[in-house]
């Protein structure tokens, strides 16, 4: 099968539009979709920022339904490195729970184009892929190792990253897929007195659970019949390898590689797409994300001609220089790991589709009802005078209209420094409220203007509600970006440790 060419790519079917979508409503939109069909519906987000924007937003404005991420991988494709097992782990669980979950549960599952459109693990790999365990209840400890050992985890002596397991007597230590830190699970016979998290570097108890889940570690299960499908998949596609096949030997002895979910399709008889997952689901696709495929997939092709070519020079040179056959990269074709043009539309063609729009209906366009919320850009451009005073006039003459306002900060900090600013200008009424107070009716817009944290870039206007933020009051923020790093005392404590 010839790799498609990236010119046969823009061509979309024609599907109708919905306007009145803004940035900010989707979410509530969304979720209203999945409470009206009673099921699933299938976000696919233009970006990662809008993935996280959504989400975010899906849980201050709708507690009551489920939602579900569906991330992309966080390398690049044809990459020498693996997901990470943070964002694995949301993909496996998120895939695992659709193959349980009850009908009529209404349901937004959340993705990038990014993820929808590369191939996952078939269903029957996954079906009943997951274990949990209660404080309180029993657990059967010949049962969650053979789970354990069928799902990826390697048991070691101490746990220190995810996927890792350790028994000592009625301790077992489990570090989840996708979890931030791992578990310790305290036994006294069959009964589970203690499920604590701890520290992996130190090893110290940081706070008490009720419940564990467990998912498989990776999208490669290296058991015995993948390790066979593989080499002869490998084979087949590449021709005879070389010794030095340093992917080739780890998947043939059954031992993890790193990037060796970049030939996922030689594991697998057949694979699915995240489509098959959930037939029935209306699909809802953001604004502009058909692009963002079409440039994804023009990522792609040049990723994989590059190994290409660098793979058919090493073998038109048959491996003169010895050092390095072992380290030539040997690519999927593409079609095996993502959905060509054609396949897309097809599977999309087996849904309700609607193209979201943020732009305002013309006479006879569908409308959801959302409309962009007010900007003060206009006013900042006057060097910034009177925007208080105008602010001010314009959340009164909302709560004249007896609508529900909030406006959302990023922190708790901007959030606190808006609203002493607001009181500064004469603006009564602001009143705090929490995540999810808004959808279920903890705060009465009686003359009042919601606070709220909430990460949002733009307002939005709908029945009823007005949501303005604090880059339309403001302005454009500096990004402020968050680093994960290592407490201090955790770290001398672990290297402490290596001179006893």
């Amino acid at each position: 099968m010839q790799n498609e060419s990236p010119k046969s790519r823009n061509t979309i079917p024609e599907r109708s539009p919905l306007f009145g979508v803004p940035e900010g409503y989707d979410s509530v939109f969304l979720a209203a979709e999945a409470r009206k069909r009673r099921g699933v519906v299938l976000h696919i987000a233009a970006d990662d920022n809008r993935f996280e924007e959504i989400y975010e937003s899906l849980h201050f404005f709708a507690p009551d339904v489920e939602v579900l991420r569906f991330p992309a991988w966080d390398c690049l494709p044809y990459d020498r490195v693996s997901p990470t097992s943070e964002v694995m782990g949301q993909r496996l669980q998120t895939l695992t729970r659709l193959l349980s979950l009850p009908a009529g549960t209404p349901c937004v599952v959340l993705t990038t184009v990014g993820a929808a459109m590369q191939r996952v693990p078939p269903r029957d790999t996954l079906s009943g892929a997951s274990f949990s365990v209660r404080k309180g209840g029993t657990l059967d400890q010949k049962k969650l190792l053979s789970f354990l050992a069928a799902n990826g985890y390697h048991r070691t002596e101490t746990v220190r990253e995810a996927g890792e397991f350790a028994l000592r007597g009625g301790l077992v230590d489990i570090f989840p897929s996708g979890a931030a830190e791992p578990l310790r699970l305290d036994c006294f016979g069959d009964d589970v007195e203690h499920i604590r998290a701890f520290d992996a570097l130190s090893q110290r108890t940081t706070e008490d659970r009720t419940g564990l889940d467990l998912y498989p570690v990776s999208e490669v299960l290296l058991n015995d019949d993948a390790i066979q499908l593989f080499r002869g998949r490998y084979r087949e596609t590449f021709g005879a390898v070389r010794e030095e096949d340093a992917l080739y030997e780890s998947a043939s002895a059954g031992r993890k590689h790193a990037g060796m979910e970049h030939w996922l399709p030689f594991f697998y008889g057949q694979l699915d797409t995240l489509f098959d997952y959930m037939p029935d689901a209306a699909v809802m696709v953001d604004y502009q994300a058909e692009q963002a495929r079409d440039g994804r997939l023009q990522q792609v092709d040049d990723l994989y001609q590059a190994r290409l070519s660098i793979m058919q020079a090493d073998d038109k040179a048959k491996g003169k220089d010895a050092k390095n056959q072992g380290l030539v990269y040997r690519p999927v074709p593409i079609e095996q790991l993502y959905l060509p043009n054609a396949e897309w539309h097809k599977r999309l063609a087996a849904h309700v589709v609607q193209d979201l729009v943020p732009f305002a209906p013309t006479p006879g366009q569908s409308d959801a009802g959302g409309r962009k919320g007010r900007d003060f850009a206009d006013v900042r451009a006057q060097n910034g005078a009177g925007l208080y005073d105008e602010i001010k006039t314009y959340l009164e003459s909302l709560l004249r209209a007896q609508r529900q306002v909030i406006i959302a900060a990023y922190s708790e900090g901007s959030k606190e420094r808006l609203k002493l600013i607001l009181q500064q200008h004469g603006m009564t009424g602001l009143k705090d409220i929490a995540p999810q107070a808004v959808a279920t009716g903890h705060y009465k817009p009686v003359r009042e203007v919601g606070m709220a944290v909430l990460g949002l870039g733009k307002g939005f206007e709908c029945k009823g509600l007005s949501v303005l933020t604090e880059q339309d009051l403001l302005g454009d923020r500096l990004a402020r970006v968050t680093r994960k790093k290592k407490k201090s005392d955790a770290f001398v404590f672990e290297i402490s440790q290596l001179h006893e």
